[in-house]
Parts: structure tokens; sequence; C-alpha cells
């Protein structure tokens, strides 16, 4: 496999992961179960890692396609430019999901509210 393939591995689980974590997070807070509310952090701090490597593989895969008939470097720039904006807002929301985790061990409402601000985020 090379980096294009890596590329597009990766990148699928985060945008897979943002879906099933508001899903997640939404049914946590309707029942209010710290539990569930937990596990929404978690995975959203994994979804926030795991967008790390789908980001550094970028452009190792741009090397690769940049060449290819109907690939433009505009097209390529475009994308480039989302997936920033994207990668910092998942990795903000990661962090105040990190926040919202271990502030809530310490005062449940506090780390409530930061879950409440993590779907807003997402």
């Amino acid at each position: 496999m090379n980096a294009a393939h890596w590329h597009l591995v990766l990148n699928h689980i985060p945008l897979i992961g943002i879906g099933f974590v508001i899903l997640l997070m939404i049914i946590a807070l309707i029942r209010k179960s710290s539990e569930l509310i937990t596990l929404s952090l978690i995975f959203t701090i994994i979804v926030a890692l795991w967008a790390i490597p789908a980001y550094l593989t970028g452009e190792p895969a741009e090397e690769i396609v940049k060449d290819i008939p109907g690939i433009s470097e505009n097209m390529i720039h475009e994308h480039e430019e989302m997936a920033e904006k994207a990668f910092i807002f998942i990795e903000v929301v990661g962090g105040i999901a990190l926040i919202g985790l271990i502030g809530g061990r310490f005062n449940r409402k506090l780390g409530n509210a930061l879950a409440v601000v993590t779907l807003i985020g997402l």
C-alpha cells in the first residue's frame, strides 16, 4: 500500500466516527447517563487522535496523485485547505472532550456542560 491508499483508509474512520459520536452523545445526554457521556467523550478523543495520521498522510498522498490525469492542482489545494480547517476543528473538539472527561471526574456539571459543548462542536 502506498501513501494514497493509507490516506484513504485512515481518512474515513474520523468521518464515520464523528457521526457515531454525535448519535451516542445525543443518546447519552437525553438519557442523562454519565457512563454514556464518558464513553462519548472517549470516542471523541479517539476520533481526534485518529485524525492525526489521516492528516499527516495527506501530503505524501498528494505527491502520488498530483500527476494523475484529471487531478488538478486547484482540486488538491482546495481539498488541502478544507482538510486543514477540519483537522484543526476536530483537534479543538477533541481537546474540549479531554478537558470534559478529566473535569467530569471532579465536577459532574462541568463534564456534562463540556459534553454539550463537544456535541455542538461536532
